[in-house]
């Protein structure tokens, strides 16, 4: 795993069976990154062994984040529960927090401001 794409940087690695995913820029908006997210995860999903696979949206990177990346979250976060997977998004910066409360969505994604507290909120 690594980097995928230059121009829309995201890097992968994996940590005892943790994946971690972490888009490198700081405004995630439009066609072409979408269509690098989501290839990225659909990757680390389906090639994930576990059969509950476990990842780590690394957001420390980005500032703003746009309607269709919160899309694709909540897309990526309904097949990891069909495979009893779990999601978690980690290094949230205030101005991403504030997106994620009006629209509500922070009741439905678990967020953290740290990358270790997210990956200790993963259930055993």
């Amino acid at each position: 795993m690594g980097k995928i794409n230059s121009k829309y940087p995201i890097t992968t690695t994996e940590d005892q069976g943790l994946v971690i995913i972490k888009p490198c820029e700081v405004h995630l908006t439009g066609e072409g990154w979408m269509r690098q997210f989501r290839c990225v995860v659909t990757e680390a999903v389906e090639k994930n062994p576990t059969p509950s696979p476990l990842i780590l949206i690394d957001m420390s990177m980005v500032e703003h984040v746009a309607s269709t990346f919160l899309g694709e979250l909540i897309g990526l976060s309904r097949t990891l529960e069909k495979r009893s997977g779990q999601l978690r998004l980690g290094g949230i910066q205030k101005s991403v927090e504030v997106i994620f409360a009006i629209t509500r969505l922070n009741r439905s994604f678990k967020l953290f401001e740290s990358l270790d507290e997210a990956k200790a909120s993963f259930d055993s």
